[in-house]
C-alpha cells in the first residue's frame, strides 16, 4: 500500500468539511492493507509449515518403502519438530491479534504489528527450517550414512544457502516498504488527533 495515497486522503480530510466520508475512505484503505498483511502472514506461515511437513514425510517414506537407512526416521522427527514449533508460534501470534482495538489507529497498529510479525517470521522460520537441514546434512557427511547422487547433495546445500538469502530479500523488498508506509500513516494519524 502506497503511503502517498494515504497522505492524499488525509490532506483532503484536513480541507474538506465532509470529514466522515474521507475518514471512511481512509479506513477502507487501512482495512485493505490490514487484510493483505494478514493474508501474507498466514500464507507464509502455512506454506512454510506444510513444506517442512512435506519434507518430513518424504524423508520418512524412503526407509519405509526401501527398508534401509533407518536413521532417516530421526531426520524426519527433526523436521516434524520444526513444523510443530512453527505451528505453536502461529497459534501464539493468532491469539495476540485480539489485543488490538477496532479504531482506525488500532487497525493501523494491528497492520504494523502483522508486518513486523511477518518480518520476524521470515528470519525465525528460516532458521527453524534450516536447523534440521543442517543437522541432517552434517550427520550424513560425518557418518557417510547415505550415498545420494551428487546433484541431490548440491541441491540440498544450495537450498540451505539460498533460503536465508531469499527470506532476507523478501523482508527487505516487500515487507519493509509496507511497514514504513504504515508507520508514517500512524504518525500522521496521531499528529492529526493531537491537533484536533
Amino acid at each position: 500500500m502506497d503511503f502517498s495515497r494515504f497522505q492524499m486522503i488525509w490532506d483532503e480530510q484536513e480541507k474538506d468539511s465532509l470529514f466522515a466520508i474521507d475518514r471512511a475512505a481512509l479506513s477502507e484503505l487501512v482495512g485493505k492493507a490490514g487484510r493483505k498483511a494478514r493474508l501474507d502472514l498466514r500464507a507464509f506461515e502455512y506454506v512454510t509449515m506444510l513444506s517442512i511437513l512435506g519434507i518430513a514425510i518424504a524423508v520418512a517414506s524412503e526407509p519405509f518403502f526401501e527398508k534401509h537407512e533407518y536413521f532417516q526416521y530421526y531426520e524426519a522427527a527433526l523436521f516434524l519438530a520444526a513444523a510443530v514449533a512453527m505451528f505453536v508460534r502461529h497459534r501464539q501470534r493468532a491469539r495476540e491479534e485480539a489485543r488490538f482495538d477496532t479504531s482506525l489507529c488500532g487497525e493501523v497498529d494491528l497492520t504494523i504489528w502483522r508486518l513486523e510479525s511477518l518480518a520476524m517470521r521470515l528470519r525465525e522460520y528460516c532458521w527453524i527450517a534450516l536447523t534440521p537441514m543442517i543437522l541432517t546434512g552434517l550427520v550424513r557427511i560425518v557418518f557417510q550414512l547415505a550415498s545420494k547422487p551428487l546433484w541431490l547433495q548440491l541441491a540440498w546445500a544450495a537450498l540451505m544457502v539460498l533460503t536465508p538469502i531469499g527470506m532476507h530479500k523478501i523482508a527487505r523488498e516487500k515487507v519493509q516498504p509496507q511497514l514504513r508506509s504504515m508507520k508514517a500513516l500512524r504518525e500522521t494519524l496521531r499528529g492529526g488527533e493531537a491537533s484536533q
